[in-house]
């Protein structure tokens, strides 16, 4: 188990009570959203600059061009 602050385990018991999922389920969904944010932030912090060259100033410059 993954010592956690008194606060974030009593969130965390509620929630699975409240949608009887196990822990297990629950720290791999978070651990894999939380993965899958750090790894799009590493990618924009390379992608930024070269867009920005490009004359891109926003993601939504990006979307209106795709």
């Amino acid at each position: 188990m993954i010592p956690l602050p008194s606060k974030t385990e009593t969130r965390l018991e509620r929630y699975i009570k409240r949608t009887h999922k196990r822990p297990e389920k629950v720290a791999q969904t978070a651990l894999d959203r939380f993965l899958a944010i750090q790894e799009l932030e590493e990618i924009q912090k390379i992608i930024a600059p070269k867009a920005q060259k490009q004359g891109f100033k926003t993601d939504e410059d990006i979307f209106k061009a795709m």
